[in-house]
């Protein structure tokens, strides 16, 4: 996290309320904020696990700001050719687009 911008924009916010604003913008949230990406590859790699004959449940918590429909698709492909009856997955990344 840049805290930096964080409390500049506090400062300047309470001194002029415009740098407020800031905050609801994509491009502030990506000066600021921390960005994850898990690689493809680790998605991938997850597929060793989803085999295994015994599991039923999975949860899978990640924080990936840039999961999309590539590993979306990894993940469907995993499942669909695994035994696993219950799957939860959690993204818990910001609400900011890096893309």
């Amino acid at each position: 996290m840049n805290n930096v911008s964080l409390m500049c924009t506090a400062i300047w916010g309470g001194i002029i309320i415009i740098p407020i604003f800031f905050m609801c913008c994509d491009w502030w949230k990506r000066c600021t904020f921390p960005a994850f990406s898990i690689p493809v590859s680790t998605y991938m790699k997850l597929s060793r696990i989803f085999r295994a004959p015994n599991l039923n449940n999975v949860t899978l918590t990640i924080i990936d700001n840039t999961f999309n429909a590539e590993k979306a698709m990894i993940l469907y492909n995993l499942l669909a050719e695994s035994r696993i009856k219950g799957f939860t997955f959690i993204n818990g990344a910001g609400n900011y687009d890096f893309f």
